[in-house]
């Protein structure tokens, strides 16, 4: 009998270490493959199916945005909607929280309060609640709740989660050892923020964004070129899985996440049906990743992409002055243009610099004069604040213009509704045989795309608002309007003195 309690307590032993043994087996799994511990362990609620909680489902495409998140320093996805990116990114944060030590982990978002919902009980945290009840995960030791979910969680491995906004000050006195940023293409201030961000991962931290498609900062991110050294196209593209091109540009690696990516989403029947009841502009922004459909009210509808962009590269007029629009500040931008004898006014060249100052932006244009326009002459329009002095410098910024590259400036119309109904008249008139007034050079990207939406009305607390929102295509279609303006106030005038001259003589002349 007492052989039999002897077995027995050996048997029970041995069966606690096999199962000891087994958790900590399933534990360095775990850490090592996050794929394999978001598909054990986490769960997520499905909206499609009145809220059931299930698994995530095994796709490839999911297991690559992780491999992608845990191998790359900054990584990008662009993407479609409902392909469960937002639940797939807090899942791998959640990795980071069980499996690291003393991370400081930042969730940002346009807003605070939607960043503090992505850690609340309905999503962050609803993982967390979620985990395998076997195993012993560290403990939350302190979150503070706020309106919409948690702005601040720590556990008790010291890892901190934090809920911030957008903002070039949010994260400037952290040090970062992963920021997960989603719906970037939406912030106002998205160029500001990434500039201050990069610094916060210096010491080996990690950077990974999602988002919809949407013209503006993150657009040209992930499509165009930050600055005149990056390569204008993209470096080693390639496409390990259907509906996923990756790339790297402007030192981020790119995942573009199409839908079909997932494979019971890559039929004419699933497109169909989920087509319907969806705008044309809204199926292109939301699902097949068109950078040139914007989501917010168009400043300029009247502009037609068809009509306004020329079909091939557009070349200056021998003989014909071209015209120079200028916009200042630490973002300084120059249009240069020229109009045709019908008075059809042509684009051929946007310049925009980032964070530097007039000499500096002088030099580029002078550069771009001297290369592509050498022996034309130029007129130019410019900020009407062109001629106020800078705290940091006696000269203003037309007198460096004038003085360094001998361009003289005039100012330009002071009002926004001036400027503005001088851009709409050149979008709605015809030249005599009817061609558009204004036409765009196709490699006039910033510009395209800001007519696209990227230049759109203010929205606050729900209501539009007539005057446009200011972002990082206001400085190009600022350089338009001022030059707009101009022709147009320039073009009333003469008319209006003609008809002052001839009024007279054509009446005598009607009763000769």
């Amino acid at each position: 009998m007492k052989s039999t309690k002897t077995t027995n307590k050996t048997s029970k032993k041995s069966l606690k270490e096999k199962v000891e043994l087994m958790r900590l087996m399933e534990w360095k799994v775990w850490k090592n493959d996050p794929t394999a511990f978001i598909d054990d362990c986490c769960f997520t609620v499905n909206e499609a199916k009145n809220g059931a909680v299930e698994h995530f489902p095994k796709l490839d495409y999911l297991a690559r945005v992780d491999k992608i998140i845990h191998g790359e320093q900054v990584a990008a996805f662009p993407k479609s909607r409902r392909m469960m990116m937002t639940w797939r990114c807090l899942a791998n944060l959640l990795h980071y929280a069980m499996f690291g030590k003393n991370l400081s982990i930042f969730v940002q978002s346009k807003k605070y309060d939607d960043s503090a919902y992505l850690l609340g009980d309905s999503r962050f945290m609803f993982l967390y609640e979620h985990l395998p009840e076997s195993h012993e995960w560290p403990v939350v030791e302190r979150k503070t709740r706020s309106k919409m979910g948690y702005d601040y969680i720590k556990f008790s491995n010291g890892v901190e989660l934090r809920a911030v906004a957008e903002g070039a000050d949010q994260l400037r006195q952290y040090t970062a050892s992963v920021v997960y940023c989603t719906e970037m293409a939406f912030w106002d201030f998205a160029q500001a923020t990434w500039n201050s961000l990069r610094p916060t991962i210096e010491g080996g931290g990690r950077i990974f964004i999602d988002s919809s498609a949407n013209p503006g900062f993150f657009c040209q991110l992930v499509t165009g070129q930050l600055n005149e050294d990056e390569p204008e196209e993209e470096q080693e593209p390639h496409d390990v899985i259907e509906g996923v091109h990756e790339y790297r540009r402007n030192g981020v690696y790119i995942a573009r996440i199409h839908y079909t990516a997932d494979p019971s989403k890559r039929s004419e029947e699933w497109k169909t049906n989920e087509k319907k009841g969806t705008t044309t502009e809204g199926w292109e922004r939301e699902y097949e990743i068109n950078w040139t459909v914007s989501a917010e009210p168009k400043y300029y509808p009247e502009f037609d992409y068809n009509r306004h962009v020329a079909l091939e590269e557009l070349h200056p007029i021998e003989g014909r002055p071209l015209l120079l629009s200028f916009d200042y500040g630490l973002t300084p931008a120059t249009i240069i243009a020229q109009t045709t004898a019908k008075g059809q006014l042509l684009i051929l060249s946007e310049l925009q610099s980032w964070d530097c100052g007039m000499l500096a932006h002088g030099r580029a244009v002078q550069a771009e004069l001297q290369t592509f326009y050498n022996g034309y002459d130029y007129t130019a329009v410019g900020d009407p604040a062109g001629n106020q002095r800078a705290q940091s410098d006696e000269k203003t910024a037309n007198e460096i213009l004038r003085d360094r590259y001998g361009i003289i400036v005039e100012p330009g119309e002071l009002t926004q509704t001036g400027r503005s109904e001088a851009v709409r008249y050149y979008l709605t008139t015809l030249t005599p045989d009817g061609k558009p007034l204004l036409q765009l050079d196709p490699r006039c990207q910033m510009l395209i795309e800001a007519f696209t939406g990227g230049y759109h009305r203010k929205v606050v607390a729900g209501r539009t608002l007539d005057e446009p929102e200011k972002n990082e295509y206001s400085h190009l279609m600022d350089c338009l309007a001022y030059l707009c303006a101009k022709l147009y106030r320039d073009n009333t005038s003469m008319a209006d003195k003609w008809k002052q001259m001839t009024r007279g003589k054509m009446h005598r002349a009607g009763y000769m």
